[in-house]
């Protein structure tokens, strides 16, 4: 074996860090804990350490991005918001608008098949409204970055278009929504993470947004 930590001391390091171990990462331990010690390294710089977004903000995101993908164990980002000083309500404004981006589809639907009593400018202000009113306290450029997170997690595509140029509009940073896009390779995986970047890369190149990466 060429992992020079021993299962033991993977477990013992990660239980420190997180104060629990999930069956998978065991497994890690069990045939590659140094495996598990990268793992470690690499959860923490991604959803533990402040970068672009606020420790709220941070856990704004999380919380709807696991509303959005039905993700029950990840109410450890509720608690986790707890701790970074949400409030019940703020936590709960999150889980509504996660909820609320699905009324998306439903006004598309309406304005494609009945143009006659809903056109697409009607829907998408329609839809706007519903977006405002879910929002609650949650500022609006923070709002726009959880909604770009979850309409990536759904894999729709018009969606995630829609609110990015709505968060860039609103002074979402580039860093900000990569942050928030990041996440996503926990519960949805990373050819999800890969969709939407590609996403993001061609609505930037439609002059809607700026681009996730320089060239």
């Amino acid at each position: 074996m060429s992992d020079s930590v021993t299962k033991e001391e993977a477990v013992a390091a990660f239980v420190k860090d997180r104060g629990y171990i999930l069956p998978y990462q065991r497994v890690l331990a069990e045939y590659s804990p140094g495996l598990l010690t990268s793992f470690n390294a690499f959860y923490t710089r991604l959803t533990l350490n402040r970068r672009d977004l606020t420790l709220r903000e941070r856990e704004l995101v999380w919380t709807a991005l696991v509303t959005a993908a039905r993700e029950e164990v990840g109410r450890i980002h509720l608690q986790r918001g707890v701790e970074a000083g949400l409030t019940r309500d703020e936590i709960g404004d999150a889980i509504a608008l996660a909820a609320a981006s699905e009324a998306f589809r439903g006004m598309k639907f309406a304005a494609s098949r009945w143009p006659e009593w809903m056109s697409r400018d009607g829907a998408m202000e329609r839809y706007g409204a519903v977006i405002a009113s879910a929002r609650g306290g949650i500022e609006a450029r923070v709002a726009e970055i959880m909604l770009v997170v979850c309409f990536a997690a759904r894999h729709v595509s018009d969606g995630l278009r829609f609110h990015l140029r709505r968060a860039f509009e609103r002074g979402a940073t580039e860093g900000q929504v990569a942050e928030g896009l990041s996440y996503l390779i926990m519960p949805c995986g990373a050819n999800t993470l890969i969709e939407a970047v590609d996403v993001w890369r061609r609505a930037a190149d439609a002059g809607e947004c700026p681009p996730p990466y320089a060239e």
